[in-house]
Order: C-alpha cells, then sequence, then structure tokens
C-alpha cells in the first residue's frame, strides 16, 4: 500500500463549513464518516493522492487499503458496503494510545532533484523507524516513542495537539549546504499512527547555487512517510 491513513479528527458536531472535507472509512458492512481537521493540502502530501478543486463537495473513502475521492453520498456509500445507509458524522473523545507491541513500515518514499549518491542514502536514512518495539504510552501519545533507536535523527517535536506533532531536526550550519529536516506525526486511532520525513538540501547563502544544482544538491528533497500499527499486547 503506498498510502497512509490520516488523521480525520472530527470538529464539534455544529462546526460542519462549507468547505469541510468529509472522510469515510468503509469496510464490509458499512462506512463510519468524519470531518476532517486537516486541510486538502496535508492530505495530499500525506496520502499522496491529488485533493481536488472540490473536495469539499466530494468525500474522501479509504476502502481496501487505498484512497480515492467520490462524488457518491456518504449515505449511498455506506448503503453499497451493507450498511444502513446513514453514515452521521461521528463525534469522539480524545484518542489515547493501547500500550503494547508496534509496528513501523515505509508507506511512501521518493526522492526529487538529487544526485545519485543522496538517492542511494534514503533507504538506510528512513529504514530506523521500521521496526517493531514495545511501547508504554502511559496514556499520552509521544512521537519520540515511535523510534526506537538506530541511526534515527533526533526530531525536536512540538505539541500541535494531543494527537499530532511537528518536528524539526537541528542542523549544524555550514557554508555550502542548507539542510532542513521537518517531520509530523498523528494518532490516527487507538492501534494506528502516521509519521513522515522530509530532508531538503539547498544551496547556503553565497555559495554556488548553480554549480550545486549541477550536481544535484540544490533543491534535492527526500521524503519519507511511515505507518505504524499496534501488531500485539
Amino acid at each position: 500500500m503506498k498510502r497512509l491513513l490520516i488523521l480525520l479528527t472530527v470538529l464539534p458536531a455544529p462546526a460542519l463549513a462549507e468547505d469541510a472535507i468529509v472522510f469515510a472509512d468503509c469496510r464490509e458492512g458499512g462506512c463510519s464518516c468524519h470531518v476532517s481537521a486537516i486541510s486538502g493540502d496535508e492530505i495530499a502530501d500525506i496520502t499522496g493522492v491529488p485533493t481536488p478543486d472540490d473536495a469539499a463537495q466530494q468525500t474522501l473513502v479509504f476502502y481496501d487499503g487505498a484512497f480515492s475521492w467520490s462524488r457518491t453520498s456518504r449515505d449511498d456509500l455506506d448503503l453499497a458496503m451493507g450498511g444502513d445507509g446513514t453514515c452521521e458524522i461521528e463525534v469522539f473523545d480524545e484518542i489515547v494510545p493501547e500500550d503494547g507491541t508496534w509496528t513501523g513500515t515505509v508507506e511512501v518514499e521518493n526522492v526529487t532533484g538529487c544526485n545519485p549518491q543522496v538517492v542511494a542514502m534514503v533507504p538506510s536514512m528512513v529504514s530506523d523507524m521500521t521496526q517493531t518495539q514495545s511501547i508504554a504510552w502511559g496514556g499520552v501519545f509521544d512521537p519520540a516513542k515511535l523510534a526506537g533507536g538506530g541511526q534515527s535523527p533526533v526530531v525536536r517535536w512540538t505539541r500541535v495537539r494531543s494527537d499530532h506533532f511537528t518536528g524539526l531536526v537541528p542542523m549544524p550550519k555550514n557554508g555550502v549546504l542548507d539542510i532542513t529536516v521537518n517531520a509530523t506525526a498523528t494518532l490516527l486511532a487507538p492501534d494506528r499512527a502516521a509519521a513522515t520525513l522530509s530532508i531538503r538540501f539547498d544551496a547556503a547563502p553565497g555559495a554556488d547555487a548553480g554549480a550545486l544544482a549541477l550536481i544535484g544538491m540544490n533543491g534535492c528533497e527526500a521524503n519519507a512517510a511511515y505507518a505504524f500499527r499496534r501488531t500485539g499486547s
């Protein structure tokens, strides 16, 4: 599967705005529907599925391991999946992660504008978060616990919500390259989480940007997206 299940924490019931994006998590027996708490651009970045211009008039559907956009009403989607034909917007309390064994896998991995040496480095750079480990959350989501060691960079996390964090990896300055490393982490459900890691190389102020571009080190970017699931007690 090349796409991630994204965070779609619902808004309070009266706050269903005209431009709200509705998400339907469908399986045999029906769908559950939610209002996305993240923007269309964020949805596209995390899932790899382009967000249509009229996203508010469509429904983002997750079914059989894949995302798609549909103009079918959410009630009709529920009926088609074997439900009762009603997919009300659900409101949930704060998500509490479950203690146990969690397994991470790389779901999306791409490199653009980079020289072959960087391209060859990316698999080892992003693979350290793909492991199985026992996590005791203590009732609080902490994305630092998803990476259990290896050579993964140390991310300075900033809490946006209890279930969503953004992160930055401090990088030493030099006169040639500016290196930026950003991350996100989202708790999707008590037993599921997602994360992204983006590494970008740009010419430092005063450096020869043209020469660096020729060798694939100006505007070079590597991105990875991860899925984490609780796989055992």
